[in-house]
């Protein structure tokens, strides 16, 4: 309700009615703050990353740390906006917003592994990515971290061993 936001933000109903005339106005802009937040820290991340020179498993080490330090609200929202995308249409450009900002990271860290065809694989490391995600909400456990450290090692590994197969385009 407007009155359980208001008290939680620490300001009367009036305020928040006055500015959203429905929950969903609210929530919809709720989500979209912290859709926002996930944009900054995944291209932090993604800079940090693919700018400097690391070994693919020094890469793959750090992203694993960066991937498992994200606040976990954060984590949580970021799944409720691509479920609420359903509900309230309004959440599609923050969801979109995420997931481009989520593959362009995938891309520039492939590149930086000298990975080829970086459009077509990334979609497959953020699919791998949220994944895992869901499942460590849905069910946390003492091995989390490294389920994700080696999937991503088979893929980066998968990717470098189809590249070195691959006929030479012209």
């Amino acid at each position: 309700t407007h009155r359980a936001i208001a008290a939680r933000a620490g300001m009367s109903t009036s305020t928040t009615s006055y500015f959203f005339s429905s929950l969903d106005q609210l929530v919809a802009a709720a989500l979209h703050v912290v859709g926002e937040r996930i944009v900054q820290r995944v291209d932090a991340v993604t800079a940090q990353v693919a700018e400097s020179e690391l070994s693919p498993r020094e890469s793959i080490d750090r992203f694993v740390d960066a991937v498992m330090s994200e606040p976990e609200p954060d984590t949580v929202a970021q799944f409720e906006i691509y479920l609420e995308c359903r509900r309230r249409p309004q959440l599609q450009p923050t969801a979109h917003r995420i997931m481009a900002s989520i593959e362009r990271g995938a891309e520039a860290s492939l590149s930086a592994l000298g990975i080829a065809r970086t459009d077509e694989r990334a979609p497959m490391v953020v699919a791998l990515l949220d994944g895992l995600a869901l499942h460590r909400h849905a069910r946390p456990r003492p091995t989390d971290r490294q389920v994700l450290t080696d999937a991503l090692y088979s893929l980066h590994r998968g990717f470098v061993e189809a590249d070195a197969e691959a006929p030479v385009r012209k």
